[in-house]
């Protein structure tokens, strides 16, 4: 955008194609004789109700390298010139009256007051871009002038990739635009030619007839920084276009005039707004909704170009970047989506290997189940357990040691009346709650343990519910010695009945418990099932009561005679 006045338009968009075969205009002139179309001026020269302000000429002459010098785009001049009207006005606001004012405590609030705005951090940096250049253009005119941005820091640039639609969702949008209306046609072969050769908005809506060869299914644009480049397309979008120039276009736009591919509903070139409309419309009603904006078609043809398999430096010369560490960003997306489907794929397989097993073990476990043979008072079991156990933080063995995983071996005999008794043979091990732990022998003597060891040996009496059930219950209760035995990590401590090297172990001494408990066998095949048991165990060591809880699972087979 400039400050400079920009032509006026005709009150109609266009006479009707001046005239028909007949000679007569198509649309009758109007009655009321128009007044002159007066230049119309931009919003900083409609609000100058005082002077012209010193600090527009130097923008405008920067504008003006960009146009000229640099032979920068229309859009990309138009965007600078937003840009800098924007910096032009807060530093009115603060008092600047010529640039050499300007300092980097300025350039630093007007960032601040950019974030303040909610501006995103893409807008930031651009409007930093373009501050940078102003400045850097005065301070060579000058030679004096001190560019204020010169010592900041780099921003930060917030990495966003871009938004690629996925292929299902490129086809629901394409299939929108439905019928033969001149608009449907036009919308199709707009879309298509978006999807099939990647272009730029502004490259698209300004593509020219004679830049369109059907024959050699390409098209020949003028991108940024006017470089030209010649895009390829596909059948579909062949198809579309021929069906738009030749059934629909001369219905909108009967002028010879307009050079334009791609036109409105009065027959005037199609705006960058006018197809953000019409891409917004058929997304909503392919249930798209906001996941959809200008470039998305753009970045889609990228990303599924890489996913077939093409050359990135390919895809560079088709989108028009001038480097590749721009095209870059979309091997991003590509394993992104790998990645997606890869999970994808592995869920699924998962699901299937699940479904498997389980058609699988279903019918097995039935038939594991229809072999069970009840055990009868009179039979010994014989089962393995293993489990976790915990010393809870009392006595003279939990304020040392936490848990710990257990071992037991047990056999149980069924009697009479549901009842059973058994013997039970346990190994636990436990680590202390902090290293090096405290641990006293006797009166005096301390050693420094790491780990704890404790061995059960006792009886247990069970009364048993529903033992003519695939389902046992049963309560418990016990009674017998422990043995615990700490390991040390310290080779200095000598106690009696003998020597402690390092890692050595020392008998720490023996001490009775009783058990209480519940428990549960599933029977599953056979004369086996599964033995679940909860226990509580007091255990007693220098005439002091320690808690320890246990859990265990395992299986127990009973032997048939």
């Amino acid at each position: 955008m400039s400050w400079r006045a920009r032509p006026c338009r005709e009150p109609w968009p266009s006479a009707c194609s001046s005239m028909s075969r007949a000679g007569a205009c198509a649309r009758p002139p109007p009655r009321v004789p128009v007044p002159a179309c007066p230049e119309p001026r931009d919003e900083v020269e409609m609000s100058r109700a005082e002077p012209r302000s010193v600090l527009e000429p130097p923008l405008e002459a920067y504008l003006d390298e960009l146009r000229v010098g640099r032979r920068l785009s229309a859009n990309t001049v138009d965007a600078y010139a937003r840009d800098l009207k924007d910096y032009l006005a807060f530093a009115s606001r603060h008092g600047v009256a010529s640039w050499d004012q300007a300092t980097p405590t300025l350039v630093d609030a007007y960032f601040a007051h950019l974030l303040e705005r909610g501006l995103s951090g893409r807008t930031v940096a651009r409007r930093r871009a373009a501050l940078r250049g102003f400045h850097a253009h005065r301070a060579r005119q000058t030679g004096t002038e001190a560019d204020p941005l010169a010592g900041l820091p780099p921003p930060r640039r917030e990495r966003r990739l871009p938004h690629a639609l996925s292929v299902e969702d490129v086809e629901r949008l394409l299939a929108q635009p439905e019928g033969d209306a001149p608009l449907a046609l036009r919308d199709r072969a707009l879309l298509e030619l978006a999807y099939g050769s990647g272009l730029r908005v502004s490259e698209l809506v300004g593509l020219e007839r004679e830049r369109l060869a059907l024959a050699g299914l390409a098209v020949t644009v003028s991108g940024k920084g006017s470089k030209e480049r010649t895009i390829p397309f596909g059948r579909s979008a062949l198809r579309a276009l021929r069906e738009y120039l030749e059934r629909a276009r001369p219905l909108l736009c009967r002028s010879e005039r307009q050079g334009r591919v791609f036109v409105n509903a009065r027959g005037g070139p199609l705006s960058r707004m006018g197809f953000w409309k019409i891409l917004a419309r058929h997304a909503t009603a392919a249930g798209l909704g906001t996941r959809v904006h200008p470039h998305a078609l753009r970045h889609s043809f990228a990303t599924h170009l890489l996913q077939g398999g093409a050359d990135l430096r390919v895809v560079q010369e088709l989108l028009g970047h001038a480097s590749v560490a721009t095209t870059a960003i979309y091997t991003h997306l590509d394993h992104r989506a790998t990645r997606g489907e890869t999970m994808r794929r592995v869920r699924k397989q998962a699901v299937l290997w699940a479904g498997a097993v389980v058609c699988l073990v279903l019918p097995v476990a039935a038939w594991a189940e229809s072999t069970v043979v009840l055990p009868r008072p009179g039979q010994v079991g014989v089962g393995l357990q293993g489990g976790y156990g915990l010393l809870l933080d009392s006595g003279n063995l939990g304020d040392t040691f936490g848990g710990g995983p257990t071992f037991t071996v047990r056999l149980r005999y069924r009697m009479r009346f549901e009842r059973g008794v058994g013997l039970s043979f346990e190994s636990q091990r436990m680590d202390a709650r902090e290293e090096p732990g405290t641990f006293v022998v006797g009166d005096e003597t301390t050693v420094e343990p790491t780990k704890l060891s404790v061995t059960v040996s006792g009886i247990d009496l069970y009364q048993m519910f529903a033992t003519r059930t695939k389902t046992v219950k049963m309560l418990s209760v016990g009674a017998g010695l422990t043995q615990t035995r700490a390991k040390l990590n310290n080779g200095d401590t000598q106690v009696t009945p003998g020597p402690v090297g390092n890692g050595r172990i020392l008998n720490i001494g023996d001490g009775p418990y009783l058990s209480v408990g519940a428990g549960l066998e599933r029977f599953f095949f056979h004369t086996w099932a599964y033995d679940l048991s909860l226990r509580y165990l007091a255990v007693f060591r220098d005439g002091k009561l320690n808690n320890d809880l246990q859990i265990a699972l395992g299986a127990i087979v009973y032997a048939e005679y």
